[in-house]
Order: C-alpha cells, then sequence, then structure tokens
C-alpha cells in the first residue's frame, strides 16, 4: 500500500541481486515495525492499482515460519498461519506456497538480511 517510501527502499536494493524462483524474482529489506493496521490505512497511492490486490496484513515473525523453510515447499501442501498473527477479516489461513517457496530459496541463498 505504498506505507514506506519507495526511494528508501530502492536505497536497501541498489546493490541487492534477487533470488530467483522461476519468474518470481525476490528482494529482501529490512522495515521498522509499524502497526499493521497503520499500513492498512494508509492511503493507495493514486497512479496504480497494484496495491489493490492485498486487503489485510499482519506481522509474522520470521521464527514461526522457519521450520515450514528447513525442507523443500511442496506446492499442493497448505502451510498454515499461527492463528495468533492473523488480524481480524483474514481471508486465508495459511502461507501462499509460492511465496514460501521463494522463500526457502532464499534460505539456502543466505540472502535474508535478519539471518
Amino acid at each position: 500500500r505504498g506505507y514506506y517510501k519507495r526511494a528508501d527502499i530502492f536505497a536497501k536494493l541498489k546493490d541487492q541481486a534477487p533470488v530467483m524462483d522461476g519468474e518470481f524474482a525476490s528482494y529482501f529489506v529490512e522495515v521498522g515495525f509499524v502497526p499493521a493496521i497503520s499500513v492498512m490505512n494508509h492511503p493507495i497511492p493514486d497512479s496504480t492499482d497494484a496495491y489493490l490486490e492485498r486487503s489485510t496484513f499482519a506481522w509474522i515473525p520470521y521464527s514461526s515460519l522457519e521450520a515450514y523453510l528447513q525442507k523443500d515447499i511442496d506446492r499442493e501442501k497448505k502451510y498454515a498461519v499461527d492463528p495468533a498473527f492473523l488480524p481480524m477479516g483474514s481471508i486465508t489461513e495459511w502461507y501462499w506456497q509460492a511465496w514460501l517457496g521463494n522463500m526457502r530459496k532464499a534460505v539456502i541463498a543466505g540472502a535474508l538480511p535478519w539471518k
């Protein structure tokens, strides 16, 4: 939803190579904690509707998904999100398998800045 300034994010990414997983390119940046409700309530930039693809947001600690990333991700399996981290109005209760696959590749590549 454009909460973090694009220039700040790009500055952190400038020397980073993406982690590729098929067509997906993943980059990783540490950002400061802001309550998820602040992100959800931030006005959508006028110039694009790309920010509309997401509805509810949540901060989920890496430690709660770390165990999933220790082995290959089965794209047919559902990997549950700990309900303690799901906000009211959440549409799903599991991680997107493609995203977990991207994260797994990042773990293997040593690309996570917080590790």
